[in-house]
């Protein structure tokens, strides 16, 4: 059964024990955000409605106020069905696993997930299936910004899931991260970054409060910037694996998945441990 109407949050399963681990998080966000889960079943070959609950690994009791659906085309297709569904759903986000298969190492980036990340404009949350089916709390999120309007703009869905929550949001900002840009706008790091205490506090109350007028963050959100320098992927991975207090990673990323592009986002969906929530933004103006 299809609701349009009632805000929720798409899950694709395949049966297997490695894409149950999105289950913890979706299930908690779902909470938070009043929407209802929406379980599509992957698999293959197609399986009778009554069976579904079964293929899963769901008990009557489990599935009690979810909406189970089941993809019909065909497997190649699996990506843009899922995609799809989710557009016509109008849903909050989608929740994966990175990739299900047991055999794949750590890290390791499907191809349906490749391609959902790929072509989705909805937000997305991935998790790795290494964590299993761990409970999770939201308290705090770690949000790298880059200092450019489009990456602050894009945030709201995680201002609103800080809101809910009551969590606090942990702003990153790379230096890398702003080197290599130059979108109309954008917030430059400190002249003299090895001489923080001349300009650093001043800076950082201007960053966080341009940060929260463009973003839209409420005063009642809590808010702390943190500074690093370096490749932008491996210090946001660092920052979080050191911070193991960090519960949610929220990326912003202008949907170029080609070789030598999205580096820093591969890189985070791949190695961090934490959940990773992706927002696709806009290309920006040069």
């Amino acid at each position: 059964m299809k609701d349009k109407k009632q805000p929720n949050i798409l899950v694709p399963l395949d049966g297997s024990i490695q894409a149950h681990a999105i289950l913890p998080i979706a299930g908690k966000i779902a909470k938070l955000s009043g929407a209802t889960l929406n379980v599509v079943y992957v698999g293959e070959p197609p399986i009778p409605p009554d069976e579904v609950l079964g293929k899963l690994g769901f008990t009557p009791e489990e599935a009690a106020g979810l909406v189970f659906n089941q993809l019909a085309g065909c497997p190649c297709e699996e990506a843009k069905e899922i995609v799809h569904l989710a557009e016509e759903l109008h849903s909050l986000f989608i929740a994966l696993s990175t990739h299900t298969k047991k055999e794949n190492p750590r890290g390791h980036l499907g191809s349906v997930a490749g391609e959902i990340l790929r072509t989705s404009h909805i937000p997305l949350i991935f998790v790795q299936p290494e964590r299993g089916g761990r409970e999770w709390e939201l308290k705090n999120i770690l949000f790298p910004d880059d200092g450019s309007p489009a990456t602050v703009e894009a945030i709201h869905p995680a201002v609103e899931m800080a809101r809910q929550a009551g969590a606090e949001m942990l702003v990153l900002y790379v230096m890398n991260m702003a080197e290599s840009k130059h979108e109309a706008g954008s917030y430059s790091s400190p002249r003299y970054m090895d001489q923080p205490q001349h300009e650093w506090p001043a800076w950082a109350s201007e960053f966080l409060c341009r940060m929260r007028g463009v973003g839209r963050v409420p005063s009642e959100i809590k808010t702390r910037l943190f500074m690093a320098k370096g490749e932008p992927g491996a210090e946001i991975v660092r920052f979080s694996k050191e911070h193991p207090e960090v519960d949610l990673i929220v990326l912003a990323w202008h949907g170029i998945l080609e070789k030598e592009k999205a580096a820093t986002m591969k890189e985070v969906i791949r190695h961090a441990d934490c959940p990773v929530l992706v927002l696709r933004v806009a290309l920006p103006v040069l």
